[in-house]
């Protein structure tokens, strides 16, 4: 180190401990400087197989905010983004994500056509402003901001939205519209009763397994559940507690009655 050097450093209170050369275990600067590229390899390796490695501009500045968040600052109980700012990293109001993660985020009506998309496929690149995520396209240069963004990471399963938990939820809609039925406002019930009816299928869709048995006493009406047997014989009333099928579904089962005279279980299609 020049004379010019130590005295700037002496000047500016640094500390300095001089080293022989090549021994990197004895020199701090290098020991950060292992730590600091480890971590960037590390955020570059868990990004999207889809993101590009041109973002890697973005991971450097991730990677400074994440290893100073994970490193010990000057005072105990610290960390470095602590002791260099003087406070405590908000996550509720900058949450971080995994960089590099695919993701969704929403096209807000002023930058989309009549008959765009609602959202397009980008890259997580770090925080951004108040619960905002920065993000990039694929191929893009240049970051925007948005704050409506669903996470689609590869390596976590996610749950599904099923046809029976469709089901389920109509019907639990539907059995609290009845109980408020009368209370203002009247048209929950409404609603409810059009959402159930959406819920089932139309002619031409098909269905996995679903049994029903017929009641047949000048209306006909149609009571199913789900792996409900039709026994040999006459079927029987069920209880008021089943769930009522379309009239067009009855009708079809109707007629399928008609052609064989003991049933003993159908498969809707």
């Amino acid at each position: 180190m020049s004379n010019a050097a130590k005295s700037y450093f002496a000047n500016l209170k640094v500390l300095q401990r001089l080293v022989e050369p090549y021994s990197h275990r004895a020199n701090d600067a290098e020991r950060h400087i292992q730590t600091a590229k480890r971590h960037i390899i590390a955020t570059l390796a868990g990004r999207d197989s889809e993101c590009a490695l041109a973002n890697w501009d973005k991971a450097v500045q991730m990677a400074e905010l994440t290893l100073s968040l994970m490193r010990k600052g000057t005072a105990e109980g610290q960390s470095s983004y602590q002791s260099y700012h003087g406070k405590e990293y908000d996550f509720n109001a900058h949450p971080i994500a995994p960089w590099g993660v695919k993701v969704q985020a929403f096209v807000p009506k002023a930058l989309r056509k009549s008959w765009g998309y609602r959202s397009k496929v980008s890259f997580y690149m770090g925080p951004a402003n108040y619960r905002q995520h920065q993000l990039r396209e694929p191929g893009g240069k240049t970051p925007f901001v948005r704050q409506q963004v669903v996470f689609m990471s590869e390596d976590v399963q996610y749950p599904r939205f099923t046809a029976r938990d469709e089901l389920i939820a109509r019907i639990t809609d539907l059995t609290e519209a009845l109980r408020n039925k009368g209370a203002p406002p009247d048209t929950t019930l409404a609603e409810a009763l059009g959402a159930y009816g959406a819920a089932f299928p139309k002619e031409d869709d098909d269905i996995d397994l679903l049994e029903a048995t017929v009641i047949n006493d000048g209306h006909p009406l149609v009571w199913v559940r789900h792996l409900l047997i039709l026994m040999k014989g006459r079927p029987t009333r069920l209880k008021r507690s089943r769930i009522l099928m379309p009239t067009t579904t009855s009708r079809r089962l109707l007629s399928q009655l008609r052609m064989q005279k003991t049933p003993k279980r159908y498969l809707l299609k």
